[in-house]
């Protein structure tokens, strides 16, 4: 399966709950699905709790670790499959 990693989403304090993080994952799921890759992954510290709030709301359940990742227990690891389409939330 093709799969695409979301590395890094920061937005300045001053910018947060106004829905920004929320968007700009779309667009990229959206940019992966229009290149045909099935599936979001990506790493998260445990601790940050917002921004794991933000990937299950989106559909991200955690998986094992992938690619060169080794288990960590201040990582988690997550994933969303993507389909053809619209992205959904």
């Amino acid at each position: 399966m093709r799969y695409g990693e979301i590395k890094r989403l920061f937005v300045a304090s001053a910018y947060r709950r106004r829905g920004i993080s929320n968007a700009l994952m779309e667009k990229v799921e959206q940019y992966l699905v229009e290149r045909g890759v099935q599936a979001a992954r990506l790493e998260v510290g445990i601790s940050q709790q917002e921004a794991l709030s933000l990937y299950r709301n989106r559909g991200y359940v955690k998986r094992t670790p992938f690619g060169r990742y080794h288990h960590d227990p201040l990582s988690a690891f997550m994933e969303k499959k993507l389909l053809p389409g619209p992205v959904t939330r």
